[in-house]
């Protein structure tokens, strides 16, 4: 006989965090926190992404870079074999969406290069945020970060805090993987 699918309900059996009542499946049988469960909890689904709509509001260079950060952990984190804490991925998803909407108020001249007036403020902001979202993508992780740190990925970016911040940040994270 087959199972009749409800819909609204969440089928534990392909759940992770703390749960209690795995293996159970309907509505009304889940307990626990930091709960991932369906299409956000082994599968192929985007755990860490930035709003598309934002993207469409920044240089496609920029746009390109946080897409591949956020298709790099994705890929590293399904081959975790623990459940990696979803309020981690939240944090960073709001650190990502927040670096991505910061970067839509920046004024681009025709050569893709920051207006002078706003040039130090933008460099300091924009290196808080890509050293916060380098934080916690260690803390989610340290095989992304260090892949992040290693490659060109990041290279995009030295056009908005200079080549020499750049080095130093991912220096940095080099060192601590």
């Amino acid at each position: 006989m087959e199972e009749k699918e409800d819909k609204g309900a969440i089928h534990i059996g392909r759940a992770g965090g703390d749960v209690i009542g795995v293996g159970v499946s309907g509505s009304g049988n889940i307990i626990g926190s930091n709960i991932a469960t369906g299409d956000n909890y082994g599968s192929s689904s985007r755990n860490v992404a930035v709003d598309e709509e934002v993207f469409k509001k920044i240089p496609s260079a920029y746009a390109d870079a946080l897409k591949a950060i956020c298709d790099r952990i994705n890929a590293d984190i399904e081959k975790q074999l623990t459940v990696v804490n979803q309020s981690r991925i939240l944090r960073l998803n709001s650190s990502l969406d927040e670096m991505a909407a910061e970067m839509t108020h920046i004024d681009y001249d025709t050569e893709s290069r920051i207006n002078q007036k706003e040039t130090r403020k933008i460099t300091r902001h924009i290196m808080t945020m890509l050293m916060r979202v380098l934080e916690l993508v260690a803390d989610i992780s340290p095989v992304t970060v260090k892949f992040l740190s290693d490659s060109s990925v990041l290279r995009p970016f030295s056009k908005l805090i200079g080549i020499e911040n750049l080095e130093y940040i991912l220096k940095e994270f080099r060192i601590q993987g």
